[in-house]
């Protein structure tokens, strides 16, 4: 475990790596490597000035990663009050589960969930997807891009899509919605 830590790599190594559980650290690759690699990530922040991941963990909680170009935050199977950004084309937050998270991407989905997101928003500046759950639901989320869909999803309840040039709103069984 690492507690209150900071790790800097300026090559493709990952900022900070730690095997079980990391609170409170910062991390930061220069390179193409993630900015922190946990298996547990707790109030924790990333950055990757690459293409890696700004944090990568199985499970992630308050936490903030960023990329320049790749994927900001990427959490194998729970992300919790987090947020990602990603200034290139990769996904601002990438999760199997996603809860009150938001996500954004300059050109790629803003936030991507693998089963289901609650009380989350997505954007995407350019052409790629605000919100997207194709394969499973959002309850209570937002979606927006700028030429893309706003969201996309399986099943979306109490949700809402926006785009402006694109389509707004791309879900199979919508519930308490227009």
């Amino acid at each position: 475990a690492a507690n209150n830590c900071y790790g800097y790599s300026t090559g493709t190594g990952d900022g900070l790596n730690v095997y079980q559980v990391a609170s409170g650290c910062y991390g930061y690759s220069g390179g193409n490597g993630n900015g922190v690699q946990a298996g547990v990530a707790n109030t924790c922040s990333g950055y990757a000035n690459g293409s890696g991941f700004g944090i990568s963990a199985s499970t992630a909680d308050n936490c903030n990663g960023s990329s320049a170009s790749g994927n900001d935050l990427y959490a194998t199977n729970n992300a919790e009050n987090c947020s990602g950004a990603s200034g290139g084309s990769g996904a601002g937050l990438s999760a199997n589960t996603a809860n009150n998270c938001h996500g954004y991407s300059n050109s790629g989905t803003g936030l991507f969930a693998v089963s289901s997101a609650n009380g989350c928003y997505g954007a995407s500046n350019t052409s790629g997807v605000g919100l997207n759950v194709s394969a499973g639901s959002a309850i209570g989320c937002s979606g927006y891009s700028a030429s893309g869909s706003g969201i996309d999803a399986y099943i979306a309840n109490s949700s809402v899509g926006v785009s402006i040039s694109g389509t707004a709103e791309n879900i199979s069984y919508k519930y308490n919605m227009p």
